[in-house]
């Protein structure tokens, strides 16, 4: 019985130590967000986009509204690629097409060949959205 009090207790620290180290990395996930709004601010364009797009690809599972800003940001400065990327990221974190179109930011964006290309896919990119939370399969 001691011994499975002592592997029950050496889980808990395991498990409790991940946690926290995973906690830890998204408290640098939010100061390069952070980051990236303060190169916008300050008129810095391109370290801005850079550092959004490194940190969406450093944290697969960054947050949709994240996601949304930085397209935002990348469609008012006619950052086509950019904007894309962050869209497409955006609804696979569960963005939907119609909250895009409703935001007067994209309209452009949207009647462009990306931004067309991105409207083709916005089901299967939902359909991807609805796998990951999906926890019954």
């Amino acid at each position: 019985m001691n011994l499975l009090k002592l592997l029950f207790y050496i889980w808990i620290v395991a498990f409790f130590s991940s946690a926290f180290a995973k906690g830890d990395n998204y408290i640098n996930y939010h100061k390069q967000i952070l980051k990236a709004q303060l190169f916008y601010i300050n008129g810095n364009l391109d370290s801005c986009m850079i550092v959004y797009a490194n940190t969406f690809e450093q944290y697969p599972k960054s947050f949709p509204r994240d996601n949304f800003v930085a397209a935002q940001i990348a469609a008012t400065e006619n950052k086509e690629l950019n904007c894309y990327s962050f869209l497409e990221r955006a609804m696979k974190n569960g963005v939907i097409l119609h909250t895009i179109e409703k935001s007067k930011v994209f309209d452009t964006f949207l009647n462009s060949s990306l931004g067309l290309k991105l409207k083709a896919k916005s089901d299967s990119l939902h359909f991807l959205f609805l796998q990951k939370i999906d926890t019954l399969n």
